[in-house]
């Protein structure tokens, strides 16, 4: 009874020593119309198809299915580091205990380490992330001369986050999601704080082809 009693009055001593601070702020951009990612170009159907259908390859997008004649393209890809293509705000703030201190500052998109408080639990968070999607690429003729070229992705930044208890080995793990388009922001699945907009990086490449 005195071992617990020493215990309970070690952890209270523990948690009243601990001063943490860990908020998120939006992303920076808003989304950007779907006009902003197509164009008309001076090119024949024919000619832009095949030059499409060779850029896609030289930058190794796993292109899924394709019908000439309706001009339609989808293909995959993938990221590691997701905040490349994709703005998730940011996470900021500060730990400190009786053992030092540690500030932070974090990409809402991309996999980080931090420490923070859960009511009077401080616990180390570890977080994953990695992002994939679809594109979907649209060509339309014109005329003899023209075509009209659009495109339009599909993202999912999926996350693997744990939060560990200081002094256990037995994480809280959960996953998370947020799916959004090239022209919309999308919200974590779970009620969380995090959303998502394009860069339009993905869109501008491909764009760039013709």
């Amino acid at each position: 009874m005195k071992k617990f009693l020493l215990l309970a009055v070690m952890a209270v001593f523990f948690v009243g020593c601990v001063t943490s601070e860990y908020s998120y702020t939006l992303p920076q951009i808003e989304p950007k119309p779907a006009s902003e990612f197509q164009k008309e170009v001076n090119l024949p159907f024919d000619a832009a198809w095949n030059k499409i259908i060779g850029r896609l390859s030289q930058d190794l997008f796993v292109v899924n299915n394709m019908d000439k004649n309706s001009g339609f393209i989808n293909a995959d890809f993938s990221a590691q580091q997701p905040s490349q293509y994709i703005d998730c705000g940011s996470w900021s703030g500060m730990f400190e205990n009786l053992s030092g201190s540690a500030t932070y500052f974090h990409l809402g998109a991309d996999s980080r380490n931090f420490a923070a408080m859960d009511g009077n639990v401080a616990y180390n968070g570890i977080v994953k992330t990695s992002l994939s999607g679809k594109i979907n690429i649209l060509l339309q003729k014109i005329d003899d001369k023209k075509s009209n070229f659009s495109v339009n992705v599909k993202y999912v930044l999926s996350g693997i986050q744990e939060a560990i208890p200081f002094g256990s080995m037995y994480p809280y793990t959960f996953n998370w999601s947020v799916d959004f388009s090239s022209s919309s922001m999308g919200s974590i699945n779970n009620g969380g704080q995090t959303r998502c907009v394009s860069k339009g990086v993905i869109e501008k490449q491909i764009l760039d082809y013709l």
